[in-house]
């Protein structure tokens, strides 16, 4: 029964994963990837007609990008779904002059192998106690 539990446990954490934002210009960001985007104090005052919570970061997927603008996806929330909050997307256009910075989220294998070995120790340590 406890290797049971030990294995399961192993297999939750080899699942999970640390992930970092590194800085990429926006022609060099690969389409369909997951993005933070840092925009101008104006842009944010565009945009909080179509984003609820319109703040200077806005996170989404990179659905475009030409020399004149990217073009995100952004999760919004329904408030009228109840008790839980249903993912809508809207699209939203970012001019070159009002993005500030781009970054990719990537797997940093780093932290995900620290955090792996973390849990394997102690789950191999509670294994030992038992």
């Amino acid at each position: 029964m406890v290797l049971k539990r030990l294995a399961l446990l192993a297999l939750m954490a080899s699942t999970g994963g640390c992930y970092e934002y590194r800085s990429v210009r926006p022609a060099d960001a690969a389409l369909d990837t997951r993005v933070r985007a840092t925009i101008s104090a104006s842009k944010v005052e565009d945009l909080a007609s179509v984003l609820p919570e319109a703040t200077p970061t806005v996170t989404g997927r990179l659905l475009e990008r030409t020399p004149d603008y990217v073009m995100l996806e952004v999760p919004i929330y329904d408030p009228t779904a109840g008790m839980s909050r249903e993912a809508l997307h809207n699209r939203i256009k970012i001019g070159i002059d009002d993005l500030v910075s781009l970054q990719t989220r990537t797997l940093s294998k780093w932290k995900t192998g620290v955090a792996v070995g973390v849990i394997v120790a102690a789950a191999s340590s509670t294994w030992l106690v038992l």
